[in-house]
């Protein structure tokens, strides 16, 4: 009965019994994501959610086996982070087997994430949360801070953060792809349908448009005209990267979007972001 058995597993990830049991329990369910994401992408997505909405902080010992000759010791903070690396290593083979739940996994992780440890207003000026428009739908856009927790050099090698640095590795790899376009257009299209976009996730996808111009100059030109990924310090240089790159394969018409786009920026700190901007452009097509 599988609805029966999500329904009992679902207690698992309940918030109280995940900080008094999850240490020892979430390992069960975590070591078995990729057959749950088949199963029941939803329950998958949300033991996603709930394993990076909380953090383990105990370091109260705990056993490792039932061995009374080689008795090894471990930590409840430890056993925890043992799930967040099952689900990091899952992420790729989600994301290739059923893009819309691995995206879906990947922001509600980094939502929990910054709820958790990022929780700050964005700086005077800049965009805390918005939309723009990718084709025909609205997509969402949070600010959280990865300029410093993610793009600023250091780079956690547990959390939630992880996941990012295996998305972006899965970016990069659809480089080889024979329809490498069709399926970062799939990849823009699907986060613009979800409730839910941290600006981490539109900066990686910049960063693999600065890296492959001719493959996503036009596919991610609807981001270089997004008002909040231009006004936002966590993807204003990842946004630059991309124009330098992308500007000379643009169509006109994306070009004369962007330059618009820019033109008409008003409001607080409207001229120093039209300057640098526009000083992205490369001098031979200025």
């Amino acid at each position: 009965d599988q609805q029966a058995s999500a329904d009992l597993l679902r207690r698992v990830i309940e918030p109280e019994h995940l900080k008094e049991f999850g240490y020892r329990e979430l390992t069960w369910l975590t070591r078995q994501i990729r057959t749950i994401a088949d199963a029941d992408p939803g329950f998958a997505v949300d033991i996603y959610r709930a394993a990076y909405s909380f953090s383990e902080s105990s370091d109260e010992a705990t056993a490792m086996g039932n061995s009374a000759l080689l008795a090894m010791r471990s930590n409840r903070r430890q056993d925890y982070q043992g799930s967040w690396f099952q689900l990091s290593e899952s992420l790729t083979p989600i994301l290739e087997h059923d893009l819309q739940i691995g995206l879906q996994a990947l922001t509600v992780s980094l939502e929990g994430y910054g709820v958790r440890e990022r929780n700050r207003e964005p700086y005077p000026g800049e965009t805390g949360e918005g939309r723009f428009t990718v084709g025909t739908q609205l997509a969402h856009f949070a600010a959280d801070w990865s300029h410093t927790w993610y793009r600023g050099g250091f780079k956690p090698m547990q959390d939630a953060p992880v996941l990012l640095t295996k998305f972006e590795a899965f970016l990069f790899q659809l480089d080889q792809s024979t329809n490498a376009t069709a399926e970062m257009s799939r990849i823009v299209t699907t986060l613009a349908g979800l409730p839910f976009v941290p600006a981490a996730v539109w900066a990686s996808l910049l960063l693999a448009g600065a890296r492959s111009p001719q493959l996503y100059a036009e596919v991610l030109a609807p981001l270089a005209v997004a008002e909040p990924i231009i006004r936002s310090s966590d993807t204003r240089y990842q946004l630059g990267e991309f124009i330098r790159a992308a500007y000379p394969v643009w169509s006109n018409t994306a070009k004369q979007d962007f330059e618009h786009t820019i033109l008409a920026l008003t409001g607080d700190r409207a001229d120093r972001y039209r300057a640098v901007l526009a000083g992205c452009i490369p001098d031979q097509m200025a």
